[in-house]
């Protein structure tokens, strides 16, 4: 995600230092961007491997040397992928105003961490996908409605072209993992009362990981791990993208979809409402015959419209206008 987010931001004449951790010390630059790769301190591993029976162990402990890396590039803008690494956080706090963009987890349950998180983020400016994700640390009292800004997390640089289409009349697709969280059952039962309207429809799948369940009563195609390869030539083969989750940071499949203009036909939560703008191919959250009603409307929309959407409001370099925008403004 940092790479094509950087190398759009120089092309605006943003200099940019890009530092991550590794486990191999670097310095590299590329197209303008500067990479920084360092490893973590002894101090630091430590810290990490007491707090290794927790959620995101990372997240409670200061990244030292990124921390000392990112104060040597003295920056007049620190931007943060991680909004919930409060201890590294409030540290990058000390050298420059803070942009931190939301990339999962979630904010603090116990009383005692409170302080701690509103601490960290009282200068911050923070990204998330829709406004909705930053109700819980708003309720908190971290973080205030004019410290949030809405910016997509990611992009794709998928090309516009459409295949030879995929078996199934229409092809449906789904693509990522097979989680809780992405309600394959209504999917499911979605293709279901799709096929119910359309005889000839096929379900395909590809997944990253895990193993996906049995598909019975629906005609499916099981196309195996996708490669970033094999899920650019499934969506410029299929009709449609299915997606059914219940929450998500940003949604990495259906960015592809917009941009390959495979027709996305996704659950209505918030970061995907704004994904999708005007294209009518919303449906409730587990509600399997509005997913059906939703196919039929997305059979409707074509290639071009789902493409023009992407580049208008999608594109890395409409993110980077996006963030270069929040850079410029007054600490």
């Amino acid at each position: 995600m940092h790479a094509p987010l950087a190398l759009a931001l120089t092309r605006l004449g943003l200099r940019v230092t890009v530092v991550q951790e590794g486990p191999v010390p670097s310095v590299s630059r590329h197209e303008g961007v500067e990479l920084h790769v360092v490893r973590p301190s002894h101090r630091t591993r430590l810290a990490r491997w007491s707090t290794r029976w927790r959620p995101f162990p990372a997240a409670h402990s200061v990244a030292w040397s990124l921390v000392e890396a990112v104060a040597e590039a003295r920056p007049d803008r620190v931007h943060s992928f991680d909004l919930v690494a409060y201890p590294t956080l409030r540290a990058l706090g000390t050298i420059a105003p803070v942009i931190a963009t939301f990339h999962g987890g979630a904010a603090v349950q116990a009383a005692l961490r409170r302080p701690l998180e509103a601490t960290a983020l009282r200068r911050v400016t923070a990204c998330f996908t829709a406004r909705e994700q930053a109700e819980p640390w708003i309720e908190n009292g971290a973080l205030s409605p004019s410290q949030v800004e809405e910016v997509f997390e990611l992009s794709s640089h998928l090309p516009f072209r459409r295949r030879p289409r995929l078996p199934g009349t229409p092809a449906l697709l789904h693509l990522g993992r097979f989680h809780p969280v992405k309600d394959f059952d209504t999917t499911l039962r979605g293709v279901r009362a799709v096929l119910a309207r359309h005889p000839g429809t096929v379900l395909h799948l590809g997944w990253r990981e895990g193993t996906p369940p049995e598909t019975p009563g629906v005609p499916s195609v099981r196309h195996g791990v996708a490669s970033p390869q094999r899920v650019a030539d499934l969506l410029a083969g299929a009709d449609c993208l299915v997606q059914a989750s219940v929450r998500e940071v940003c949604g990495r499949a259906p960015m592809e979809a917009m941009a390959s203009g495979c027709v996305p036909v996704l659950s209505d939560i918030p970061p995907w409402r704004r994904l999708l703008g005007p294209l009518p191919t919303r449906f409730p959250v587990g509600d399997a015959e509005a997913l059906a009603d939703a196919v039929d409307r997305a059979l409707g929309v074509s290639p071009e419209v789902v493409r023009a959407r992407f580049d208008a409001a999608l594109s890395w370099d409409q993110i980077a206008a996006r963030y270069a925008e929040i850079y410029a403004r007054p600490s």
